[in-house]
């Protein structure tokens, strides 16, 4: 891993010919300043985690990842770039990642963003379950997913993927009740909804089905 400047990591990426090298661009030169470092690694790249924080990590290659990675460590924003395929266990995304190749994930993957940012995907996306909470997922060419629990947009050349999964189909220990503090109304009626805070935890404690059996 070294630093390089904005430029550098302009060239990189128009070299690594992605039919949506433009908006890769864009991503950087919105998300780019004098304050933030670019961090790149050259060539196939295998860690054992990944957490993005406010630098923006660029990977010139293949990267997998032998745990979970995550976005927006410690930041409200963060920006990953992988020119190549990405494997991991889990995806946890918070913010804008930006994928050339493939995106294949083992366990799921979690995007919640309050509906502001995207993960994009050159490549195919493969993942046994999909949660989204408010986030894009896109693929330019096809997602294949057992399960899609869909709150905002999930998308691939196809069309919208449509969720299989409801609220009430995903498990209670990923559900908080949002109505709690009003049990004692008399007009009380539960709000269950799933939670993000819940649900990172159950990932980063090795949980791997999300919904009822």
């Amino acid at each position: 891993m070294k630093e390089i400047n904005f430029k550098e990591a302009i060239d990189l990426i128009k070299a690594s010919g992605s039919t949506f090298t433009d908006q890769i661009i864009k991503e950087l030169q919105a998300y780019y300043s004098d304050s933030k470092k670019i961090k790149a690694y050259q060539g196939e790249t295998e860690l054992p985690e990944l957490s993005v924080d406010k630098d923006i990590i660029l990977f010139n290659g293949n990267l997998k990842v032998k745990g979970i990675v995550a976005d927006c460590k410690k930041c409200d924003q963060s920006l990953l770039i992988v020119l190549g395929n990405l494997e991991a266990v889990s995806l946890i995304t918070l913010s804008t990642i930006c994928i050339t190749g493939d995106l294949t994930i083992e366990n799921v993957i979690l995007g919640d963003s309050l509906c502001n940012f995207t993960l994009m995907v050159g490549g195919n996306i493969n993942a046994p379950t999909i949660l989204d909470y408010g986030h894009s997922i896109i693929s330019k060419k096809e997602i294949k997913a057992e399960h899609v629990y869909s709150f905002h947009c999930i998308q691939d050349s196809n069309g919208e993927i449509e969720s299989n999964l409801e609220t009430d189909d995903l498990i209670d220990e990923i559900l908080i009740n949002e109505n709690e503090d009003q049990e004692d109304d008399e007009d009380y009626e539960p709000e269950i909804n799933p939670e993000l805070g819940e649900t990172v935890e159950f990932i980063r404690s090795g949980g791997r089905v999300f919904h009822k059996k």
